[in-house]
């Protein structure tokens, strides 16, 4: 009998994409909410002709498979170290810039996106899904841990019996709760003094599989479509008025730092952000403002709609 419960992620970016990485202790990602489609495939019909009723043969085609997991938002605890959660990142086209003993950027990319090899191992069941492409969401929510959440699409691979390897979860560091005192910055459209409630930002990454007759198969990345929410408590109209900013359809800066000690921060930047579509409600009685945004590229170059720095 296998027991579920008994699972284990590890993740490393490919030297060569789509081409798997052999998998150590070091490679365990340390996650929550893990769910594996082993077997993602189109279905072909066989619609031919028979003098008789009865369902026609299905052949499958374009198999490839899928991997969902949320890890916890911490920083790496060391300036200039990258985060654990960093390679995550970087597979869903974002870019790795380290700063020597002061930070680390992650910002997106247009082109040249790198690939990590995830493999699933479920009671001694390991499937192994090279050239893993994805997108992810960022959840900020008072009073909760800060995740992220990661979807990735990869080559499909046979599940094979492989002992799981004792994981090495040291580079993951306890997470902090959203407060006022572990959250000490979130300032939006040039106010500083907003109650934040809740804030996610989806990176609306559009992932494909693609198998050609001449060439690998692989996945790939065709768009990016960043989008999310910002939920505040009500402020005075002399503080922030959000719906009159959406109303005259400006762009507005975005800044939240979670975190309090050298290497433990996590800052979130959006030079250009377009709120829309503002909504009143409540929260324990309290009344609260919700509106959608997008980030916008801000450079002309783009690649700038949003940063997520580990300081």
């Amino acid at each position: 009998m296998k027991r579920y419960r008994n699972r284990l992620v590890l993740a490393k970016i490919e030297s060569v994409a789509g081409t798997a990485e052999k998998l150590a202790a070091a490679d365990a990602i340390l996650c929550s909410e893990v769910s594996l489609t082993p077997l993602v495939a189109d279905a072909v019909g066989r619609e031919v002709v028979r003098p008789f009723f009865g369902s026609h043969q299905q052949l499958p085609a374009r198999a490839h498979a899928t991997v969902q997991m949320t890890v916890e938002l911490a920083g790496s605890g060391t300036k200039g170290l990258a985060p654990p959660w960093g390679k995550l990142l970087q597979a869903c086209g974002m870019a790795e810039t380290t700063s020597k003993s002061t930070s680390v950027a992650y910002t997106p990319v247009s082109a040249g996106e790198k690939t990590i090899t995830l493999a699933v191992n479920i009671s001694g069941v390991q499937q192994t899904l090279a050239g893993c492409r994805g997108t992810f969401s960022l959840n900020l929510a008072a009073g909760a841990v800060p995740t992220l959440q990661f979807t990735f699409t990869g080559l499909y691979a046979d599940p094979t019996d492989v002992a799981a390897v004792a994981p090495n979860y040291g580079s993951w560091k306890d997470p902090l709760v959203i407060n006022k005192t572990n959250t000490p910055t979130f300032s939006l459209a040039g106010a500083t003094d907003l109650a934040l409630s809740d804030f996610n930002l989806g990176q609306g990454n559009e992932v494909g599989y693609r198998e050609p007759v001449a060439g690998n198969p692989e996945v790939i990345i065709f768009d990016r479509q960043p989008s999310g929410q910002v939920t505040v408590l009500a402020p005075a109209i002399s503080g922030a008025n959000l719906v009159k900013k959406a109303k005259e359809g400006g762009t507005n800066v975005l800044q939240i730092v979670h975190g309090k000690d050298d290497g433990k921060k996590v800052q979130i930047d959006m030079p250009k952000v377009a709120l829309n579509s503002p909504t009143y409600g409540e929260s324990e009685g309290i009344w609260t403002i919700q509106a959608n945004y997008q980030p916008l590229p801000s450079a002309a170059a783009g690649n700038d709609e949003f940063k997520i720095t580990n300081l």
